[in-house]
């Protein structure tokens, strides 16, 4: 098994990979919002505004 270096790791978390264990929770809502196009879209105007950009 290979194993990333220290600053490999770093590198990857900007991108938010983790070594962590997933929650599943989150993994399981993320896989119903991509399944049903009204919630996703919702939640994409959610984050979108949040982050400042409007509509």
């Amino acid at each position: 098994m290979m194993r990333l270096r220290e600053d490999e790791m770093k590198t990857l978390e900007t991108y938010r990979f983790s070594s962590e264990a997933a929650d599943v929770s989150s993994s399981m809502l993320l896989a119903r919002l991509l399944n049903d196009d009204g919630q996703l879209a919702k939640y994409v105007a959610h984050v979108r505004a949040e982050m400042g950009g409007g509509k």
